[in-house]
């Protein structure tokens, strides 16, 4: 029988990273049995970081790719899902149920402030092809309040 553990990892670790989460492509998914919606969830993974007061997310990540758009240069839907799973990250719930972006964080010189509550993923995604295939979705990114950089 396969038992689901909490794998999630973090890390505290000097300024300017601080306190760092670590994941990899399957902690995205929703653990089995749930049924993940973007309006109920769960959200392990983002839950965990806000849970932790994570300022860095890792996720190392070995995602195939959807082979829904060869056309396109970037996998846009495999994006958009590494997004709405991490939503919590950047959606944070106000008082009347609406759901706003967090405040921009404070730069000081290269820094971003200590008191800054807002987590930055960095998404590192094998890519390439096996046995002639291409098989890896290419795609590396930072997502900041939903934005890409």
């Amino acid at each position: 029988m396969f038992l689901v553990g909490n794998g999630f990892a973090t890390f505290h670790l000097p300024s300017p990273l601080r306190t760092v989460s670590l994941g990899i492509c399957m902690d995205l998914n929703a653990q089995p049995p749930a049924l993940w919606t973007i309006e109920d969830g769960p959200y392990e993974l983002a839950d965990h970081c806000l849970s932790g007061k994570a300022n860095l997310l890792i996720l190392l990540n070995a995602w195939l790719d959807s082979g829904e758009a060869l056309e396109e240069a970037h996998d846009w839907r495999t994006l958009n899902f590494w997004a709405a799973r991490l939503r919590p990250l950047w959606a944070k719930p106000e008082h009347n149920g609406e759901t706003t972006a967090p405040k921009p964080h404070t730069q000081i010189g290269s820094y971003v402030e200590e008191s800054s509550d807002e987590t930055i993923v960095v998404v590192c995604n094998r890519c390439g092809e096996e046995n002639g295939r291409r098989c890896y979705f290419f795609f590396h990114c930072i997502i900041r309040h939903f934005s890409l950089y």
